[in-house]
């Protein structure tokens, strides 16, 4: 009884690993599909073409974008690395004034959505938010 017991034990954890993973891998294989198609997956007319990849490439807004962003993704790695380490050596080895308030601070970027968090940051930057043209009129 307790063998029968252990083996079903990690049934609904497996059964929830494997509907994370199709609610994740699915849509995302809808993506990579529909790149390599020349129109919409649903529709009629369509066949594997690498239109979508040439318009993209060819673009130079495309380059402008992908160069801002290594600039963006080094530049935070270069401030989250060293604020990581400190924090962690300050929460573990000290005996820090304030930790219990501290804690949860440091762990609010995990649990806010990125996409809330540009939201937040357009919406707090008002005109100021295109960096490329400067404030609109």
């Amino acid at each position: 009884m307790n063998v029968l017991r252990r083996k079903w034990q990690g049934l609904p954890r497996g059964i929830v690993v494997v509907m994370t993973a199709l609610a994740i891998y699915v849509p995302l294989l809808f993506i990579v599909v529909q790149s390599f198609l020349s129109a919409p997956f649903f529709a009629r007319t369509k066949s594997f073409s690498l239109e979508a990849f040439a318009f993209i490439f060819s673009d130079p807004d495309f380059y402008l974008a992908l160069k801002s962003g290594f600039i963006l993704a080094f530049g935070l790695v270069a401030i989250a690395i060293p604020l990581g380490g400190i924090l962690a050596f300050l929460m573990v080895r000290t005996d820090l004034p304030g930790r219990r308030f501290i804690e949860p601070l440091i762990l609010v970027p995990i649990f806010v959505s990125p996409m809330v968090l540009g939201f937040g940051y357009v919406v707090a930057a008002g005109r100021w938010a295109s960096f490329r043209s400067g404030p609109s009129s």
